[in-house]
Order: structure tokens, then sequence, then C-alpha cells
């Protein structure tokens, strides 16, 4: 299954992953499966709004969360991607 496809079928609906998601503070997973962090991180923003930070080592995968991300209801205009601190020079 497609992850677009798992998305659709899980809707706006994220009781499921309620046990996952903290009240507040900080928080890291490291034991959560690459494909599922978006998801919980969407479900998370869509059940308390606020401002999250996601580190990614490069701008194909900053594409995908945002994509991943957008698939779990997260609007496009309140996810933003920060200039990389890399150059060629």
């Amino acid at each position: 299954m497609r992850i677009a496809d798992w998305a659709q079928r899980l809707g706006p609906d994220f009781d499921a992953l309620e046990a996952l998601l903290p009240e507040s503070g900080t928080h890291a997973w490291f034991s959560i499966a690459n494909e599922a962090r978006a998801f919980i991180l969407g479900a998370q923003y869509l059940r308390a709004p606020r401002k999250m930070l996601v580190i990614v080592p490069t701008y194909e995968r900053a594409l995908q969360w945002q994509a991943r991300l957008e698939l779990t209801g997260v609007p496009r205009d309140r996810i933003g991607q920060l200039p990389s601190g890399s150059s060629s020079l």
C-alpha cells in the first residue's frame, strides 16, 4: 500500500495515534519508522497547532516531509523551509 492510500484511509480521525502523542513539551522519537513520523507529527499538529521544527539532511527529504504533512491535513501555508546551511563555496 502506498503512503498516500494509507493516509486517506486513516483520514482526519487520528484517535489511533493518541497513545503516541504527548500532551506538551519537547519530544524526540527514535524508534518510529521514518514513514510514520510525518503522520504522527501531523496528527499532533492537528490536535494542537503550534510551531514545530523538523531537520532533514537533504532538500529531497524536506520535500518528502512536506508532502506527507500535507497528506495528514497540515495546511501548505503552515509548512516552511529554511535555507540550507551548506553552500557550494
